[in-house]
Formats: structure tokens, sequence, C-alpha cells
């Protein structure tokens, strides 16, 4: 038999190594999941394989020949090199019957796909794709599987939150959120101070000075979580941390996409669905296209006694993201894609204390909107010996909405509405060396234009008049580099420093909505800003390792609207001040992830200064220096496999975070801890496999999390909220390509108090609670073509 070879000049891609994720089910899926994870086009015409399941996942850095070595070890298959980044799957040839087997080889036998090394889990946030394992600090990696089931009922930022203890949320509705990561937590309310947590769409900028803008996990590889804080390779803005959301990406050579639809009904609410559907489709040899399209409908259950309205709290979603992925050979790879996301909360999500259960007394309705748009190109060139060179532009524009009730007694109904916008240009590029055990370098360069405006307006009897806002413009250029060596066997150093360029201008917008410019001058504006980090790591053996850790962060100051407590000054604006974050941290792992057992605890300080933080006043958003604070952190997680069928797991994390030098317009009495840092939190979940006839599998899962209490605010707002539990379950159902899912979420019906804030203009008054979403009932079909 001949079989087809490669042409000249292309060599296959059998021999280069990708990171594998690739969960048990059907062949025939994971085929497909190998594919877009290693780049490549996997063709085969026997309908056999859909019948035949992976009962072993295939993680872990290895070669595209060693993970089809594993996924079809027993059967009578094997991968032909058709082209460079194309195979066929094709039944062995029998062994000829007249002519007598060739005497063995003096080669070492392979080693069995089954009981090969542990499969590695590699941090591709740390832009040099460092094993877990040898990365000297706290990260986390979720799959889509993991949030797509028992995870809160959402499959979106909400769903991470329930799954890391150490991922905490405000909760003033999808699309408004501020996220927080190991107690690093500045306010309650969103305003213009710059994210705490850097967010990342592959090698893509989320965010600026945006909350976080809620983008749906669906067709992803995993998230990564990396806390902080992150400043030397993340810039300003990485304080508490790191999200990377990463996306599948378009496979070459393949067909292959995904429909799936949903209901949901809410008690003492009503019902909703969803809507989703994936598609990969090849273009020639060299390129494929990949577009994900949904959208959703999450039914209110708050009644409005006054308005005489019930279940005001609905939101609507829909979105869409395409991509585009070029391979004119096998060194160069391009992608150019679109992101799009519009959030619609038609009502605000909290209800008044004393009152009969979510029901709550507003003369107007409080719709908030959240419009995300983005375009990026990202261009790579790989070499051997693990270099690279990643080049990467975006442009997003996310514009926001949010409408309080501003009713005095015995007034007619009026409205304040808060718009703010963001418009950022990012550009990156870097080079990249990897070598074993996590050693290598990063250099790199990095650009950013950001442009958001905040104005606030209000609306009486019918008429919209605008009151006035605030604009920053930033521009922030960098230079950065890390680097890992081996001092002794097992005993590894890091080095790194940014060394960033800031320039920062403002504008006040006049009640007439005239624009005026400013020339006063901002700290650290025209400023070289350093932020270095320090690591040494252990690793006696391949059990377990041990880290320690020093890293700084900050974030720009900017301009902002004159609050009450300050007093008014004569151009209506004042200016807060950068704020900085040193941490040291060290930590243990222990085993593999996946493996039967494995652990992990880390301990942190970090020391803040000048810390800025978001407020709400009659006047409208502003934000303040509040003053310096300490946060200290003790965390822990494990996951065990009592059997092949069955896993648990579990994190914790008890912080104590304290206001030490509080500025005097927001000293309180006694100790204050800063805003929405739970002094405990913690998740428990197990789940169990079974395998059924006809190659049919279901999956059980059952989560408790509880989130301790927090404070809503300093000072004046030092308000209770949080001290709930909250259990979840879902079963899944597969067979081939169809999965039917059921999930209830907090099937407790637990009413809670997630956050003590809805409306700030009357939240003084400590009346308002954001409860959980009472139970819900969701049923989901999916079926991958």
């Amino acid at each position: 038999m001949v079989l087809p070879t490669p042409a000249e000049g292309q060599r296959p891609e059998s021999g280069r190594v990708h990171v594998f994720d690739i969960p048990p089910g059907p062949v025939s899926g994971a085929l497909v999941l190998l594919g877009i994870q290693a780049g490549i086009g996997v063709a085969t015409a026997d309908t056999s394989l859909a019948r035949r399941r992976l009962t072993r996942p295939i993680r872990g850095r290895m070669t595209t020949a060693r993970a089809f070595a594993r996924l079809l070890a027993g059967t009578d298959m094997r991968a032909v090199a058709v082209m460079a980044d194309l195979y066929r799957i094709e039944r062995r040839s029998p062994p000829p019957r007249l002519r007598p087997a060739p005497p063995p080889r003096a080669e070492p036998a392979p080693r069995s796909p089954v009981t090969d090394l542990p499969p590695e889990i590699v941090v591709t946030a740390s832009k040099r794709d460092i094993p877990l394992t040898d990365y000297p600090g706290s990260a986390h990696v979720v799959r889509e599987a993991d949030i797509a089931l028992a995870a809160g009922g959402q499959q979106d930022t909400r769903a991470l939150v329930a799954q890391l203890p150490m991922l905490a949320t405000t909760s003033l509705g999808p699309g408004r959120e501020k996220l927080f990561i190991r107690g690093i937590a500045d306010s309650s309310f969103a305003g213009g101070s710059q994210a705490t947590v850097g967010q990342y769409l592959g090698d893509v900028q989320l965010n600026y000075s945006a909350p976080d803008p809620n983008l749906v996990l669906l067709d992803i590889a995993k998230v990564e979580l990396l806390e902080g804080p992150q400043g030397t390779l993340h810039g300003s803005g990485a304080l508490g941390g790191v999200m990377r959301v990463i996306p599948n990406p378009p496979a070459l050579g393949t067909w292959a996409g995904e429909l799936g639809t949903g209901v949901s009904t809410i008690a003492h609410g009503r019902q909703g669905g969803s809507v989703m559907g994936v598609a990969n489709v090849p273009v020639s040899d060299w390129g494929a296209i990949r577009l994900v399209g949904y959208g959703s409908r999450t039914p209110g259950y708050i009644d409005d006694t006054q308005r005489d309205l019930r279940d005001i709290n609905r939101s609507d979603l829909k979105g869409a993201r395409g991509a585009l992925r070029i391979r004119p050979d096998r060194h160069w790879t391009i992608d150019l894609g679109h992101v799009y996301q519009r959030i619609d909360n038609r009502d605000g999500q909290y209800v008044d204390a004393g009152a009969p259960r979510l029901t709550r007394r507003s003369a107007v309705a409080q719709p908030s909107l959240n419009n995300f748009a983005m375009t990026f190109l990202t261009v790579t060139r790989d070499w051997r010996e693990g270099q690279s060179l990643t080049a990467t532009v975006s442009l997003l524009n996310n514009d926001l909405s949010a409408v309080y009730d501003a009713t005095g007694s015995g007034t007619a109904p009026s409205s304040i509405e808060t718009i703010s916008t963001a418009h950022v240009l990012t550009g990156e590029i870097r080079f990249t060396r990897r070598h074993a055990g996590g050693t290598g370098f990063v250099l790199g360069a990095y650009g950013t234009l950001s442009d958001d405006r905040l104005i606030q307006q209000s609306t009486r009897m019918s008429e919209t008049q605008v009151l006035r806002g605030i604009g920053n413009r930033a521009a922030d250029v960098a230079l950065f580099g890390e680097g890992t060596v081996r001092l002794l066997p097992g005993v590894t150093a890091t080095a790194g420093v940014r060394a960033t360029y800031l320039d920062l201008s403002g504008l006040t917008i006049l009640p007439s909505g005239a624009d005026r410019a400013t020339a006063v001058a901002v700290p650290a504006g025209g400023d070289i800003n350093l932020m270095p980090s320090l690591a040494l790591h252990w690793r006696p053996s391949t059990r377990w390792s041990t880290y320690l850790r020093y890293q700084q962060g900050s974030r720009v100051g900017g301009y902002a609207l004159d609050d009450a407590e300050s007093g008014s000054s004569e151009d209506g604006f004042r200016i807060f001040r950068p704020d900085r974050l040193q941490m040291i941290e060290t930590g243990a792992l222990f085993g593999d992830a996946g493996g039967s057992f494995d652990a992990r605890l880390a301990a942190s300080v970090a020391d803040w200064r000048n810390i800025q933080a978001d407020f709400y006043d009659t006047i409208g958003p502003y934000t303040a220096n509040i003053g310096d604070g300490i946060v200290l952190a003790l965390e822990g997680a494990m996951g065990w496999r009592p059997g092949p069928s069955l896993r648990i797991g579990g994190a914790l994390i008890a912080t104590r975070s304290t206001l030490t030098s509080p500025a005097p317009a927001f000293a309180g009495e006694g100790r204050q801890p800063l805003p929405d840092t739970p002094a405990i939190a913690g998740r428990l979940t197990a789940e169990r496999h079974w395998s059924l006839p006809d190659n049919a599998t279901v999956l059980l899962r059952g989560t408790v999390r509880y989130v301790g209490r927090s404070w809503l605010g300093v000072g004046p707002l030092h308000m209770a909220q949080g001290d709930y539990a909250q259990a979840d379950a879902g079963v899944a159902w597969t067979r081939g390509g169809l999965t039917l899912t059921m999930d209830v979420s907090n099937f407790l019906d637990t009413e809670g108090n997630r956050f003590s804030l809805g409306n700030p203009l009357t939240v003084r008054g400590g009346r308002q609670r954001t409860p959980l979403q009472p139970r819900t009932l969701q049923l989901k079909l999916k079926y991958a073509l």
C-alpha cells in the first residue's frame, strides 16, 4: 500500500509540541478538539469512531504524534500525514500473511500511551508557556466543561466566581461588575479608576478603565487566572492579577460545528431561554474561519410594589465572535477577529430591606446597558527550539449607561443617568524563548492609547439636561522583560522589570455641554515607572515544588469630578494620584493536577499605597485616594480522585485587609477593612461519571460554596454584606455528539445578600440588598456536528 506523503518543503506537523486539553468523550469529537488545539486539519470517513470513546483525558504539553497515539490507543486506526497541516485517520493495514515479520529493531520500545508521564498544565498567561508545576506563583486553570455545569447557572464571569473563591465581584448587574482577586479590592462603585484585574481574550487586552465586559464563555479551550500583582508582564491595572480567556482557534482543513438551545425557569419569576451556534469553516489549505453566535434571556424575579410591576429585572444578551486564521506556512500564523456583545438589564438587581421578599419601591425604571465591540489582529512567527515572535494590535469601544431613581419625597419622578465611553487602542510585540523546566525569557514592547468619558445627566418630566462630566486621555508605553535561569538542579530564579512612560491629560464637560481642556499636571504624567519582579522556585521532585515571589503593580492617576467631602474646585474637577502595590508571596504545590491527588497552599502580604476608590455622590461618580492598606491572605486548594470515576475538589481563602492610614474624609472608628473582601470564602465540589450502554455517559456534579461577610465601603459606607452559602447541582448525558444537561442553581432557594448597593443616590440609608438569584432550573440541548 502506498501512502501519500507531504509535498517538497512541507514537513509533517506531528513533531511540533502543543498544549492539549481534551476531556473524555467520543473519539470523533476528541479528534476535532485535537485538530483545533494543534492548528491542523483532521479528516476521516470511518463512522465507527463516533461509537468509540476516549476514557482518559489527554492533557499537557506533547507532540501532535504523541497526542494521536494517546487518542487512538486500543483501536486499529492511525493518523497519516497527507500534507503539512492535514491528517487522515484510517485503519491500519493488516500484516502480510505470507511474509514473516521483520526482526525487532534494537531501539528501545516506546512508552505505552496510557501509562506515559502525567500531562502538564501550561500557564500561557505567563507569556512563556510555563508548566504549572514550574510556575513561581498562584495560577488556576478552568476548562469550559467546569463552568458549564453546576457553576451558578450562568456561563460567564459569574461562573468563574462560583468556581474560584479567590475571585470576587460586585453585584450591580451583568456588564457593570468590578472584579477582585485575593482581597485586592478598592471600592464597590464603578467609576474612573483603572481596573484592578487585567482581562484578556487570547493575547488581546479587554479592559483598561472599564468594568468587566462579562463575555460569555462559549467555545473556549480554558480560562487562566494568575494572582497578582502582574505588573512586570501585564502593566498597570493588574494589581490583583490577570484573567485570560483562551478561545478555541479556527481549525485548518476541518468542517465542524455545534448547535445548542436551552430553556430556564426561575422560582418567584418567569421563563427564559438561550441559543448558540459554532461553525468552523476551512478556507482552502491555508486558512479557516471560526464563528460563534449566541443570545439569551434571563427572566426577572423582583417586583416593584410602587409601580405595580412584576419581574422587573430581566436581562437580555446577544453576542458574536469571529476569527480568521491564515497559515501561509508552518512558521507563520495570522489571526484576524472581531468580538461584539450587548447586555441589556431592564432594571436594578436590588430589593428593599424589611420589605416582602424580592420586592422594592421605586418611582422610575433603572435600566443599564453594556455595548462592547473589539477588533484585533495577531501575528505569530514560530521557530524551532521554543522561539516565537508575537505581535498583536486591537481597537475596542465600550459604551455603558446606567439610570438611577432620583425622585425626592413628594416630587415628580426623576432620574439621573451616567453615561461612560471607552476607546482603547492597544499594541504589543514580544519575543519568547522557552526551555525545559520553565527556563527561558521574554522581551517585549507595549503601547496603549485610552480615551474615556464619563457624563452625568438628569431627566425630569421628560426633559433631559447634561449636568457635567470628565474625560481622561492616557498614553501608556512600556518596555518589559523577564527571564528564568537554573541555579542548581531543581532550583530556578526569575527576574524581570517593566519600564513604563505615562502621559495623561483630561478635560471637563460643562453643564452647557461644551468641552474645556485643562492644563493641570497629573502625578506620574511624563514620568518613568519601574515595576520589578523576583522569584525563586524549588522543585525537589516531580511530586512537589515550592516558591517565593516578590512583585509590584500600579495604576495610573487621573481627573475626577469633585466630591462633596472635599469641596468644589474652581474648575469642577480634582486629581486622584496613582496607587502602587507590592506583594511578597510564598507557596507550595503537591501532586499532579488531574492525577489521583493534588494540593496547593499560598500565603501573601500586600502593601497598598494611595488606594484609589470610586464613589458616587449627588454630583455623580468620582474617584479619590482613600489612604494606605495592608492585605494578608492564606489560600489552599485540593483535588482527590478516590476512584477512576469519582472526583472531589475544594478551595478556601482567608483574608484580612485593613485601611491603615485613611484619608481624613474616610476615617472611621476602629479598624476598617477594605471593601468587598470577605474574611473567608470556600468551595467544595464532587462529581461522578458513569459509562452506559451504547457508548453513552452520565456526569453528575454538585457544588457548595460559602462567601463570608464583607463591607460595602469605607467611612460612611461601612455596611455589611455577604455571609451566605449557595448549593448548585447538575447532570449531563452525552452520546456521540449529543449532550443533554439539567442544571439547578441555588437549589435550596437561599435569599442571602450578595451586595448592599443598588441605587448609589439612596444607598446611605442602608436599606438596599441584592439577593441571590432564586432557585433556577435550566435544560440545555447541544449537538456537535
